[in-house]
């Protein structure tokens, strides 16, 4: 099961159900303008049968929330930041979706409210210790590096794109919790 939190116009939600041969594929994705292109290219693809689609138009954090909007560039969707204002948008805690669900492999690139997300996950991470290939902000990166200490989790690659964030491959040093 692969989880995609940020899952922006589907290029990781379209690489593994398609070539990684995923069973079912959960995504997040709050922006309305890249979920109309996310659906569209699922079902061009002939993968959307293998997707959970009940999460979309929501974003991740440590807790409920309302009233936010999409701020994008003009011309990268997939550098669309969640902010608060008057906007129509929520976050939900990811424990909340994610409740009793397996997860094995989870992606994550929220732009920068990563920390948020991981806090709002407490409870899937430690119940399924997924694989996690997450992008990490620059101003986030010392909180990143003590919660990957603290869940006692290892970096086992990590990825520079850009100035501006990291992007990390990390897995477990211990077995999932028992059910």
């Amino acid at each position: 099961v692969f989880c995609d939190l940020g899952s922006n116009i589907g290029n990781h939600s379209l690489f593994a159900p398609k070539f990684l041969r995923v069973a079912k594929a959960i995504l997040f994705e709050p922006n309305p303008r890249a979920i109309e292109i996310l659906l569209s290219n699922l079902t061009l693809n002939g993968v959307i049968s293998r997707c959970d689609l009940s999460h979309l138009g929501v974003g991740l954090s440590d807790r409920a929330a309302g009233g936010l909007s999409i701020a994008a560039p003009g011309k990268n969707l997939g550098a669309g930041r969640m902010v608060e204002g008057d906007g129509d948008l929520a976050v939900i805690a990811g424990d909340s979706a994610l409740a009793g669900q397996r997860v094995d492999f989870m992606k994550s690139d929220v732009e920068g409210m990563e920390m948020q997300a991981l806090s709002g996950l407490v409870a899937t991470i430690e119940a399924n210790r997924p694989v996690i290939f997450i992008e990490v902000d620059r101003q986030n990166r010392d909180a990143f590096g003590a919660w990957v200490k603290a869940n006692d989790y290892a970096v086992k690659a990590r990825y520079r794109r850009y100035r501006v964030n990291e992007n990390f491959l990390l897995v477990c040093n211990r077995k999932p919790a028992e059910a």
